[in-house]
């Protein structure tokens, strides 16, 4: 992992192939880099994003376990992430890549 590298961490612990396809999906379709590291001993899902914000140069990171994936940002540790999503990935990825470019988010019509 190259830390002074302008990318989105995601961290993963026992992550679904298919969040983790999806999210960086949606980080590649802002235009954003990203890097990935699964980490070998449990941590919740705050726990990941939270880490993954403070490792990434952009201060903006994605944790990912099992079916749940999380964006935190460092400015905002100590408080919940940003997002969280059991099923909308694709969308978290885009909306982790606009955070870094200062767009506005995007939201799902429900």
């Amino acid at each position: 992992m190259n830390k002074t590298k302008p990318q989105i961490i995601i961290l993963t612990y026992d992550a679904n192939p298919i969040a983790l396809k999806e999210v960086i999906a949606g980080i590649e379709e802002e235009g954003v880099l990203w890097d990935v590291e699964e980490v070998q001993e449990y941590k919740n899902l705050w726990d990941l994003a939270t880490e993954a914000s403070r490792k990434s140069s952009l201060e903006v990171g994605i944790g990912i376990y099992k079916d749940e994936a999380a964006v935190q940002c460092r400015e905002l540790i100590g408080r919940e992430p940003l997002f969280k999503t059991d099923d909308a990935y694709r969308l978290m990825g885009s909306n982790a890549g606009r955070y870094v470019k200062r767009n506005p988010f995007i939201f799902e019509d429900r």
